[in-house]
């Protein structure tokens, strides 16, 4: 990294100390699931993901075994119950930030009492959010400081909207990478 005209954006302050004490930049822009849009609609149904709370429960786990699209479209449904969810708990990360996007209610677990390093959890900290309350809150900020990132150090920018299958080139014939010595 050293020389690289662009730092590396960290989800979390503890990231951005270990980045820094590597000797690295690095600057604090939060996690890209933040930048959902907020939904406005009407909420029906709780979920309890990956914790033993109210309502229904959930597994936020997805199988390794499963093909990226089947990965991609599980990931795309238990996003569309979160968005529209009257209240989610979770001791996961990343069922509590798209939540927080999304305006949903969410109890978080503190990561101590859920077994998870309590540093990865420091943007929480940093957004200045209550551990195990259902809480909600502005993360507009936090979108926008991810853009403005991506647009000063990733061209092009990814669209904003919903989520698109990434698909691949198909590889045809005899191709094979310049590294492949058979």
């Amino acid at each position: 990294m050293a020389g690289s005209p662009c730092p590396i954006g960290a989800r979390d302050p503890f990231t951005v100390g270990r980045l820094r004490s590597k000797g690295m930049r690095s600057v604090l822009i939060g996690c890209a699931t933040l930048t959902v849009p907020r939904y406005e609609g009407p909420r029906q149904g709780v979920y309890s993901v990956d914790w033993p709370g109210p309502g229904e429960r959930l597994t936020h786990r997805i199988s390794r075994g499963d093909s990226v699209r089947q990965q991609w479209n599980r990931a795309v449904e238990m996003l569309a119950k979160y968005r529209t969810a009257e209240a989610v708990y979770t001791s996961r990360l990343h069922v509590a930030l798209p939540c927080l996007a999304f305006g949903t209610p969410v109890w978080i677990a503190h990561p101590r009492r859920a077994a998870w390093e309590p540093r990865r959890f420091s943007i929480l900290d940093e957004m200045g959010l209550a551990y195990e309350a259902l809480v909600t809150a502005d993360v507009s900020p936090w979108a926008r400081r991810y853009v403005d990132f991506l647009q000063t150090h990733v061209e092009p920018c990814i669209p904003a909207g919903e989520p698109k299958m990434p698909t691949a080139p198909a590889i045809t014939g005899t191709w094979r990478p310049r590294w492949w010595r058979w």
